[in-house]
């Protein structure tokens, strides 16, 4: 699903994530260093921009291109299966600084609580990822139980 404009902060722009955004996706997710705790992926640009094309038509489905002030492209994020009050936050790749990734964050809950008007939002970390644990943590998430994800062991978090 795609949106109008763009969600603008104080130092992070986001708009939605578009075909021409493919080349770097796959190179954020193949980033050694940022996908310590999510599997890489081996798909073409062509593959990537099919798979970009079809989930801008999802309803409920949110995927942002997390850019910097200067509009230089920092990562993604993206919000997932709307259903019943409560919405998915993930795809969370960023090569932004910390203040910038708390700002990508706190827009994108915003955006779930006052345009979607959603209640809660349900997020998946990986337990060894503590930098991204104790972000959500702060920001006031609360464990709900654990999962798998592949081959990592989850937290299941909710904000409210």
């Amino acid at each position: 699903m795609i949106i109008n404009g763009e969600i603008r902060g104080k130092n992070i722009v986001l708009r939605s994530v578009d075909e021409g955004d493919s080349e770097f996706i796959i190179n954020l997710r193949n980033d050694d260093k940022l996908t310590q705790y999510i599997p890489k992926i081996t798909v073409t640009i062509e593959q990537q921009k099919g798979w970009v094309a079809n989930q801008r038509t999802i309803l409920g489905d949110y995927y942002f291109l997390i850019l910097n002030r200067h509009l230089s492209p920092l990562g993604t994020i993206g919000l997932t299966g709307l259903k019943n009050n409560e919405i998915e936050l993930g795809r969370f790749i960023s090569r932004g600084n910390a203040v910038e990734n708390l700002e990508s964050s706190l827009i994108v809950c915003d955006y779930v609580y006052n345009v979607l008007n959603v209640q809660e939002i349900r997020l998946e970390v990986v337990k060894e990822n503590v930098n991204v644990l104790s972000l959500w943590r702060r920001l006031g998430a609360k464990d709900r139980g654990e999962s798998t994800l592949g081959e990592f062991e989850t937290f299941i978090m909710y904000l409210f």
